[in-house]
């Protein structure tokens, strides 16, 4: 899990990098808002995504240590639950970057 974290977070730091100078001042992050304005943010909030993975992550992997350490089932549902935040999370954040970049 920690090796998919790390290449989680080089990607979406070498995908940023390299789109940066495409990306326009504001992009579409909120979509729950209606359609138009309202769902435009500064660009520097694409970067909120990748801080709450790695605060998810963190937080997966401390309420196991200090709570299930003697249930198996549950540190294995905490290890799933990270795994998907860590793909969803991704696949956001390049799928936003990539799609407002081209």
């Amino acid at each position: 899990m920690y090796i998919a974290l790390g290449i989680a977070n080089l990607l979406m730091v070498a995908v940023f990098a390299i789109r940066f100078t495409h990306l326009p001042p504001q992009i579409p992050l909120f979509y729950s808002r209606p359609w138009g304005e309202s769902q435009l943010a500064d660009l520097w909030y694409i970067l909120l995504l990748p801080i709450f993975m790695n605060l998810f992550i963190v937080i997966n992997i401390w309420i196991p240590k200090k709570i299930a350490y003697d249930k198996p089932i549950a540190l294995d549902i905490f290890r799933a639950l990270s795994w998907v935040v860590i793909i969803s999370f991704t696949s956001v954040f390049l799928k936003i970057v990539l799609l407002v970049s081209l």
